[in-house]
C-alpha cells in the first residue's frame, strides 16, 4: 500500500493496494482517492476492503507491506 501525490486534478492522494500471487505476479486489489493521509481516511478504505473480502469470502492477506507512513501503519 502506498499513496501517490499531486498527480490528479484535485490533488488528492491516490492509495494503491497491490497484491502478489503465489507465482510472484502482482495485481491491483484496489485504488482509492483519499482526502488526506490521516488515520480516519485509511480506516475507511481498509474497512471497505475488509467488507469486500468478507462478502466474496476471500481470505485476508497474510502479509501487508507499506512505506513508513505512520497513519497507514497504525491502521494496518
Amino acid at each position: 500500500m502506498d499513496c501517490t501525490y499531486k498527480t490528479n486534478r484535485y490533488h488528492f492522494p491516490l492509495l494503491d493496494i497491490i497484491g502478489e500471487s503465489s507465482v510472484g505476479k502482482s495485481f491491483y486489489v484496489g485504488l482509492a482517492f483519499i482526502a488526506n493521509e490521516r488515520e480516519p481516511a485509511y480506516t475507511q478504505v481498509l474497512r471497505w476492503l475488509q467488507g469486500l473480502l468478507d462478502q466474496q469470502q476471500i481470505p485476508y492477506p497474510k502479509t501487508i507491506m507499506t512505506d513508513k507512513e505512520k497513519a497507514l501503519r497504525n491502521e494496518v
